[in-house]
């Protein structure tokens, strides 16, 4: 069984390789974006704000491709647009994900 909270593990180890490819990578893109204009992942109630939904509908709990996903509830400035993290303290959380998929 894969663990990212055993540091000894190969899982763990490739993990943490990939969360630190993976935070370059959005540190990289909200650089990109901020010199484009486009800022970092827009919350939920900025996107609300542009898009005025004239109510909200719960259907349950539905997988949704990220290229779909136009804002984040709570932690926007953790990520960045293609969900790479922008800083370490999420690490413990995504390398969870990651050694999971």
């Amino acid at each position: 069984m894969s663990d990212a909270r055993n540091p000894g593990s190969f899982d763990s180890f490739r993990a943490e390789q990939e969360f630190e490819r993976a935070v370059r990578g959005g540190q990289v893109g909200a650089m990109v974006a901020l010199l484009q204009g486009k800022g970092t992942m827009p919350s939920l109630e900025e996107v609300k704000a542009i898009l005025r939904p004239s109510g909200e509908v719960y259907r349950s709990l539905q997988s949704v491709p990220t290229a779909r996903i136009a804002g984040s509830e709570g932690r926007h400035a953790d990520f960045d647009r293609r969900f790479r993290p922008r800083t370490r303290h999420t690490r413990r959380r995504w390398m969870s994900i990651f050694t999971a998929g």
